[in-house]
């Protein structure tokens, strides 16, 4: 605490100090002439605004501690304090203590995450666990009781849902089927890059063609979406998030759609699938929930969530060495498929 006045009275010192040779200096080039006293009467004043500024920040510093403090001594809560500062510097996305719920009820348990760049994280777990929250508290479609969600270090509540969009693509578990096109469909993802009201430029009309291509669905551009088969219309979603160009994708269990459109199509058509997600996912930091844990073994990191808490992550091989839950959920799955 001391540390933290002596640091505040510096500052107030030094800005007092500043102001005074600034308005010295001031007066001099405009050849008027200013009596010593009122320059010492500024410094005092701009000394007393740093010494406020400085209080300031001591109080929301102390305001973040409180909530951990109280939970602590209510709660038993036994999870060390973590500062967003601490969940890295160079993090796209960082969650810091999340709490999340409906209705009341709590649902997220204090969650700390840091994204990097390029990173793919898969979420698994068992249903009612907390993850399709997880990716909806992220985007700002279910509120945070407490805690921090950071975009690029920015507070997401600070955030307009098209600034959001423009960092974060999201392909949900539920998904529409208008009656349009899909190269309409895909020429969404360009929404948020689009003044109102919206005029598609030859260059975002470039962008959806490539897009389309990249999701092997350039084939589909002018048929209607009600027409095409679950994987054709996965395809058309995956191609609508690649045109949204944005440095983070969340997607919640992309493979419930691949499971229904490959269960009468051949191998070939499945690693098409695959190709397309692969895609969208490249180059980009990806946050999925997974339910088909055969298909995660070579991603970056498996966060395994249980009653709302992140009780395991690391990698598959990491995982399975630990005989944890993670191991039981991969092992009774694979018991499943082979029964």
């Amino acid at each position: 605490m001391s540390s933290i006045r002596t640091c505040a009275a510096t500052v107030a010192l030094a800005g007092s100090l500043d102001v005074l040779a600034l308005g010295a200096e001031t007066a001099q080039s405009l050849g008027l002439r200013v009596r010593p006293v009122r320059l010492v009467f500024l410094a005092l004043a701009a000394a007393l605004v740093g010494a406020a500024v400085s209080v300031c920040g001591l109080v929301g510093f102390v305001g973040l501690l409180v909530p951990h403090i109280v939970r602590r001594l209510v709660g038993g809560e036994s999870r060390p304090l973590v500062l967003c500062s601490a969940l890295g510097g160079a993090a796209l996305m960082t969650l810091c203590d999340l709490l999340a719920g409906y209705h009341h009820r709590t649902v997220l348990r204090g969650i700390d995450l840091a994204f990097h760049p390029g990173e793919v994280l898969v979420l698994i777990g068992p249903n009612g666990s907390g993850k399709s929250t997880l990716l909806r508290t992220v985007l700002g479609l279910v509120p945070c009781t407490a805690g921090e969600v950071l975009l690029d270090g920015v507070p997401l509540r600070r955030l307009s849902p098209r600034q959001v969009a423009q960092q974060v693509s999201f392909l949900s578990q539920s998904r529409p089927v208008p009656n349009i096109t899909a190269r309409r469909m895909v020429l969404h993802g360009r929404f948020p890059h689009l003044a109102y009201p919206r005029h598609y430029r030859a260059e975002d009309r470039r962008i959806v063609d490539e897009a389309l291509a990249a999701a092997d669905a350039a084939n589909l551009a002018d048929r209607p979406l009600p027409e095409l088969s679950g994987g054709q219309r996965q395809k058309v979603y995956l191609a609508m998030a690649i045109a949204q160009q944005t440095p983070t994708v969340l997607m919640d269990e992309p493979t419930t759609f691949l499971d229904e459109a490959t269960s009468s199509v051949d191998t070939r058509t499945e690693q098409r699938i695959q190709t397309a997600m692969d895609n969208l996912m490249r180059g980009r930091t990806s946050f999925v929930i997974a339910h088909r844990l055969s298909t995660i073994r070579d991603v970056d990191m498996i966060l395994v969530m249980r009653d709302g808490d992140i009780v395991e992550q690391g990698r598959h091989d990491e995982l399975l060495a630990r005989g944890g839950f993670y191991a039981e959920l991969y092992n009774s799955q694979f018991e499943d498929v082979t029964a």
